[in-house]
């Protein structure tokens, strides 16, 4: 197979869409927050039957804490 049957799937960046003075460093810096409700909502949904996660956090625990949790992890980068 040669490489031209994949050269529709590459793309290449067009340098003028690409903000040349904004670093990594400068990306981190941007404040990310979600909302309480939603962050309550999707910890309330979570399977309390599905093993912990690499954290060792059990869902069930998780799930419970919800109410109490939901508020720090809206503000989490």
């Amino acid at each position: 197979m040669s490489c031209e049957s994949f050269k529709e799937v590459f793309v290449t960046d067009n340098e003028k869409d690409i903000d040349a003075g904004m670093t990594g460093a400068d990306m981190r810096k941007i404040p990310i927050y979600f909302e309480r409700d939603k962050v309550k909502d999707l910890l309330l949904s979570l399977k309390t039957d599905k093993s912990p996660g690499p954290d060792g956090l059990h869902p069930i625990v998780l799930q419970k804490c919800a109410q109490e949790i939901s508020l720090p992890m809206s503000h989490i980068p």
